[in-house]
């Protein structure tokens, strides 16, 4: 991908976790501070981003590599 692609995408991805959050904001308890809804951003990103990829993959563990040696 291009970065010009990589931005796009990320853009995209972070835009539909965004507008499915806000769907239900009105639902959400009105007790819940910033610990709850981060808890919710994070569920919600594994539910929508990772839905049908393998946790486990080869591809997977090359990517976490590459992560901790370049700091990302």
């Amino acid at each position: 991908m291009t970065t010009i692609e990589q931005k796009t995408f990320i853009i995209d991805l972070v835009e539909n976790v965004k507008q499915e959050l806000l769907k239900k904001v009105r639902e959400y308890p009105d007790n819940w501070d910033g610990v709850e809804l981060r808890w919710l951003i994070k569920d919600k990103f594994e539910e929508i981003v990772l839905e049908g990829f393998n946790k486990n993959s080869k591809r997977k563990k090359e990517y976490k590599n590459e992560v901790l040696i370049n700091n990302f």
